[in-house]
């Protein structure tokens, strides 16, 4: 979807709160939308609001449970929460 497309490059500029706003828009008429859900979910991840991005990434992940990158970044958020530091609850990169 061409939205979709909008919100992924504004956070590829560093534009997390632009993207939140037009993902926040699309989302209203589009729930449960998993791509959207996810990339609402990293676009409060870049503003640094974890809290936020936790809803999104769980219906994300109940929606689509074979969707990977949501799967990691929920498996992240709830080390987050259960005490790690974001960085070490993210895998390293081979």
């Amino acid at each position: 979807h061409p939205r979709l497309r909008e919100a992924a490059a504004l956070l590829e500029q560093d534009r997390p709160e632009a993207a939140a706003k037009l993902l926040q828009s699309y989302l209203k008429n589009r729930r449960g939308d998993p791509n959207a859900l996810y990339l609402s979910a990293e676009a409060a991840l870049r503003e640094g609001q974890r809290d936020l991005a936790q809803e999104p990434l769980e219906q994300c992940v109940a929606s689509s449970p074979e969707f990977a990158p949501a799967r990691l970044s929920y498996a992240s958020s709830c080390k987050v929460r259960e005490g790690q530091s974001w960085s070490s609850a993210r895998p390293k990169p081979c």
